[in-house]
């Protein structure tokens, strides 16, 4: 017996031929889009970090500061008996400015506007180089604030170096600036695979707030027991009335 189609039926085919190509079809261009737009926050992203200006800052930075190694307070004093002698506020401007745009760069990391994979694929070396070279600047300002100056830069600075020992490319060899190694063989510990595998490499302020309040209070310490001459040099970065003062 032949079936002779109705309308409706002819309908309900036509819908569900629409349905079969349509949906592929807007899946395939929403993950296009998605792609590029993440592509262009990433190519935005990195524009405004081959900034000429920020570039020359950063030369700076990796040119004039020194890198030091080993517990907190060893590297704070290590730092102010090299600077006292070495940094002018010249250099101290410079970091300064490294400091606070790595911060604004760092914000549209966390708000998800830009992958942090994507980015560290690019610039990881010098995020791990500068976040080096300025964390004891960054630990004795921030104490002589009374502020947190400059702590997304070190998130930074452990965010790239995770992503430096989670790639097979990289973390087969040390990572080292000024001799002194920075980076280790090897992936990091399991705990921090699935920190990044669950939160991502860079990790947020609430996570490392005991280990900054931490090393804050000794940067406070190692402040309070120099004298005015000593610490002169971060003068420009940090005012005459703040908690430095003596």
């Amino acid at each position: 017996m032949q079936i002779t189609p109705t309308p409706e039926l002819l309908l309900s085919a036509i819908n569900t031929l629409v349905l079969l190509i349509g949906v592929p079809f807007a899946i395939h261009t929403l993950r296009t889009g998605n792609k590029q737009r993440r592509a262009d926050s990433v190519a935005q992203l990195l524009t405004e970090y081959r900034d000429g200006d920020l570039q020359s800052k950063a030369r700076v930075v990796a040119e004039r500061f020194t890198v030091f190694t080993g517990p907190t307070e060893e590297r704070l004093e290590e730092f102010i008996a090299f600077g006292r002698h070495s940094l002018k506020p010249a250099h101290l401007e410079a970091a300064r400015v490294v400091v606070n745009k790595l911060n604004d760069l760092g914000v549209l990391m966390e708000r998800g506007i830009v992958k942090e994979e994507h980015f560290f694929r690019h610039v990881h070396p010098q995020i791990v180089e500068l976040a080096a070279r300025l964390d004891p600047l960054i630990l004795l300002v921030s104490a002589g604030r009374g502020s947190r100056w400059g702590f997304r830069v070190r998130r930074m600075g452990t965010a790239a170096a995770l992503f430096y020992r989670m790639n097979p490319i990289y973390n087969d060899t040390e990572f080292r600036q000024d001799g002194k190694v920075l980076i280790e063989i090897g992936r990091p510990p399991l705990r921090a695979q699935l920190g990044v595998l669950f939160s991502g490499y860079l990790r947020k302020a609430k996570v490392t707030r005991r280990h900054d309040k931490a090393d804050q209070a000794i940067a406070a310490q190692v402040l309070a027991r120099h004298p005015a001459r000593d610490i002169a040099f971060l003068r420009p970065l940090v005012p005459p009335d703040a908690v430095v003062s003596r």
